[in-house]
């Protein structure tokens, strides 16, 4: 068997047959060559696969899977199986990666367990670009870790793994995988895992991935099991909140009352099943489960003038409305009770 690689670069593939070969042709670009990248072709009905086994062809550092499909999950899991690099990144198939986004990672602190950059958004259409830029390179441990973790959710570049470079091994003795049977916020659910488990953390500010926009989101597909979905994950950033100590801070309300918005995203979703009655009741039920701190931020959040809550308002057809009112309910028993609201 040949030396194995420094990094491993795993990219599921499905329906993606308009952009694929522009993924894999920037990273066949990058600067540092060290590198195998696995296309796993997740049983695509388009020639998303082809295309695949055509670009395998001409460079030997592609391997292609071919399987049934079974979501994103499953096929992230069958490129971790057989990464053989000391580092494993996870990209999509219709984004594009920075031509020295493995260089930048290859630099970096070879001790970490997670190295996050930052990402830049791109839309080929208007040719407009946003970035999110990570924040200051530095390595961060013990606690340090849980602090990061809610500073860059709430930057929003916590919920995806492609802007992160993960250590093989680390993952290995963690057990740690993508979740399967979960068709929204699996991302975010396995980086959350990660940074529980993780030692040591490294930052760097580069933009080290470019992500399309205008394209199908996870967002705008629903999730039968949305409620089991957030709860989990809820669960899981309490969790790493207490393990790293910063379950009282400002950050974390913040972050926990932005991650509501996953709930009210579900129940306005045209394929929701539930009455409105049940939205309404669903909704509530999110916003127990927020402690007082974050109830006041989602209260400010909502009153605002932010375009993109008034179309959340909309979307919802008056449930957030109405979540706003049993939120000043909920603060107007707290404020004559002394405690929290039930």
């Amino acid at each position: 068997m040949s030396r194995a690689p420094a990094i491993s670069v795993v990219v599921p593939v499905y329906k993606v047959e308009k952009f694929v070969a522009e993924c894999i042709e920037s990273i066949l670009a990058q600067t540092f060559t060290d590198f195998e990248l696995l296309l796993v072709d997740d049983g695509s009905p388009d020639n998303s696969g082809k295309i695949c086994d055509d670009f395998a062809a001409r460079d030997p550092r592609i391997r292609v899977f071919h399987k049934q499909n079974g979501g994103v999950s499953s096929a992230r899991n069958l490129g971790l199986e057989n990464a053989r690099g000391e580092w494993v990144c996870f990209f999509d198939a219709d984004d594009r990666a920075a031509a020295d986004a493995l260089a930048v990672y290859a630099a970096c602190e070879p001790t970490a367990d997670i190295i996050v950059s930052g990402a830049q958004y791109f839309d080929s259409a208007s040719g407009r670009n946003k970035q999110r830029i990570a924040p200051a390179e530095e390595v961060r441990t013990g606690n340090e870790i849980g602090e990061f973790y809610l500073r860059l959710g709430l930057r929003g570049l916590i919920n995806q793994p492609w802007n992160k470079c993960f250590r093989r091994e680390f993952l290995h003795e963690n057990a740690l995988a993508f979740p399967l049977g979960i068709a929204l916020a699996e991302d975010t659910l396995f980086v959350t895992q990660c940074f529980r488990a993780a030692k040591k953390v490294q930052s760097v500010s580069a933009a080290t991935y470019l992500v399309r926009r205008g394209t199908e989101s996870a967002i705008s597909r629903f999730n039968a099991n949305f409620w089991e979905t957030h709860e989990r994950l809820m669960k899981e950033i309490s969790a790493l909140a207490a393990e790293r100590g910063c379950t009282g801070t400002p950050e974390f309300f913040k972050y926990l009352a932005s991650r509501f918005w996953f709930v009210p995203n579900a129940v306005s979703h045209r394929k929701c099943p539930l009455k409105r009655r049940e939205k309404l009741d669903t909704i509530r039920r999110a916003l127990k489960m927020l402690p007082k701190e974050g109830r006041e931020f989602y209260g400010k959040l909502i009153r605002t003038n932010n375009p993109a809550v008034i179309l959340a308002c909309r979307k919802c057809f008056g449930l957030l409305v109405r979540a706003k009112r049993m939120l000043t309910t909920a603060g107007t028993r707290n404020a004559s009770s002394g405690g929290d609201a039930q």
